[in-house]
């Protein structure tokens, strides 16, 4: 019966939210289209055949789909070619309400993080910034200047700090072998610790040199302390634009060979997270994994690669720009481009999925790989 456990705990999890956070994607561009006078044919949960539908005032036809994967909004229109487009259709449209509805979208993600970020920093609490030490590595360069449990890291060398980020950034600075200075408060002292960073350094798959700087210390958690309608709302805002720019350089150091490919997830990835939130049975948690799920499909989806919102968007621009429609060659060359860029990370993304399956886990262990 684990196979039922596996499914109730990990795949009905993730189906729910993964639904929720496309529901609230296509609903942006549903809510653009209809402010903008466009004609909406259908919106639609899932794939494959309709099991439950209803057609409002507008001629709109809601519909759950046999497959509850996904979901999507259809318009008249969207395949036209620049001869030929019927009256009403999307492409008859100005490249500007086009833009609009095409990152309307990612938008209602962001949207929908911004106010669940909010919400949990209202009713629960936002953690502390501070650096504070939890614990040191033995024979670390932290642990020979006794930096101790408790201590708090303000600031490297002339560089204030207050978050992991900003720690990190300060210690790219250094050279390697060169002293810097830490700066921390221990109770009420301030001190001032002098320690070279541990250093080391690797060639990327792209042969770039990676280098890493360490002090070797353990960070704790911050305490949760609940905030202020206007605080949260601040902090929220802040927040998701932290995490946007996380998940942004992130997949940079992947493009740029400083981070490994092994670090992309699909769907199997998902649904592991998506059940372990489940299985905490902390609601909190489970909101937050939806900001993070959200924040990432807003996010790739405003990358400007043809099949994504974020290329019908650049195609937009570019018309606005010339004062004409986009020729069909460049569009198809650009296509096909795009196309295979993803369909690359796709395929990454399947392989790495299918290495964390447990099936294929035993076999791989069974033949002692």
């Amino acid at each position: 019966m684990s196979w039922l456990t596996d499914i109730f705990f990990y795949v009905v999890p993730f189906l729910l939210i993964f639904t929720l956070v496309v529901f609230v994607h296509e609903l942006g561009h549903f809510w653009a289209a209809r402010r903008n006078g466009f004609p909406v044919q259908s919106f639609a949960l899932g794939f494959g055949r309709e099991i439950w539908g209803r057609t409002d005032a507008q001629g709109t036809r809601w519909r759950v789909n046999l497959v509850p994967f996904g979901g999507y909004i259809l318009m008249p229109g969207l395949d036209d070619e620049d001869e030929g487009r019927p009256s009403g259709g999307v492409f008859n449209k100005p490249p500007e309400q086009r833009f609009w509805v095409s990152v309307a979208g990612p938008l209602g993600n962001y949207l929908l993080a911004f106010l669940l970020l909010s919400g949990v920093y209202i009713a629960v609490g936002r953690p502390d910034s501070s650096l504070r030490v939890s614990g040191t590595l033995a024979d670390s360069p932290a642990a020979k200047v006794d930096i101790l449990s408790g201590d708090m890291i303000t600031q490297i060398d002339d560089m204030p700090v207050l978050t992991f980020s900003e720690l990190r950034q300060a210690l790219e600075k250094s050279q390697p072998g060169a002293e810097i200075t830490v700066h921390i408060k221990r109770q009420e002292q301030e001190l001032e610790k002098h320690l070279i960073p541990a250093y080391t350094e690797k060639k990327n798959f792209l042969g770039r040199t990676v280098r890493n700087f360490s002090l070797g210390v353990f960070l704790a958690e911050g305490d949760l302390r609940p905030l202020s309608f206007p605080k949260a709302l601040w902090y929220g805002l802040q927040d998701v634009g932290y995490l946007s720019w996380g998940m942004a350089t992130s997949l940079g150091r992947i493009f740029t060979g400083e981070q490994s490919l092994g670090s992309l997830g699909g769907p199997v990835r998902i649904a592991e997270m998506a059940g372990e939130v489940s299985k905490s049975g902390s609601f909190a948690s489970i909101l937050l994994f939806i900001v993070s799920l959200s924040i990432n499909l807003g996010l790739v989806n405003l990358f400007p690669l043809p099949g994504l919102d974020g290329g019908t968007a650049l195609f937009c621009l570019f018309e606005k720009l010339l004062r004409r429609p986009v020729s069909r060659r460049v569009r198809e060359v650009v296509g096909y481009s795009g196309f295979v860029v993803l369909g690359t990370l796709m395929l990454f993304t399947l392989g790495n999925d299918l290495v964390r399956l447990p099936a294929l886990q035993k076999f791989r262990a069974f033949l002692g790989m």
